[in-house]
């Protein structure tokens, strides 16, 4: 993915179902990115989500689920600097891991860990 001037430090994503029979199932994307002097803004959150979602569909699979209506396009949360970090020491703290068996979840499905990356956006959607 191009992001000019900036760079993907760490990503992970969950899977968001609908709550109501109204809304289209999402992946949400909760990125770190670094780079030149981030200035995090609704539109640079809407740029990356729409260069993901373009880069996401190269995947036919993903492009016929998108083309179908039957997922919407994905969604970007920022994360404030050092999340990951913060959230790779809180997991492997709880899970008795040691640092060099463990890798951060590219999926994350346990609450905590959506909460976790809830309390640090840097944007609040």
């Amino acid at each position: 993915m191009v992001m000019v001037g900036y760079s993907l430090l760490d990503y992970c994503c969950v899977e968001q179902l609908p709550q109501s029979g109204e809304e289209t199932p999402k992946y949400i994307v909760f990125m770190e990115v670094g780079g030149k002097e981030v200035t995090p803004s609704v539109s640079l959150v809407n740029q990356l989500a729409e260069e993901l979602d373009k880069q996401l569909q190269s995947s036919y699979i993903y492009k016929s689920f998108r083309d179908k209506g039957s997922i919407a396009q994905v969604k970007v949360h920022l994360v404030k600097p050092m999340t990951f970090s913060k959230f790779r020491r809180t997991l492997i703290l709880s899970e008795k891991a040691t640092p060099n068996q463990f890798k951060v979840p590219r999926v994350i499905r346990k609450s905590e860990a959506i909460d976790f990356m809830h309390q640090n956006l840097v944007i609040q959607p």
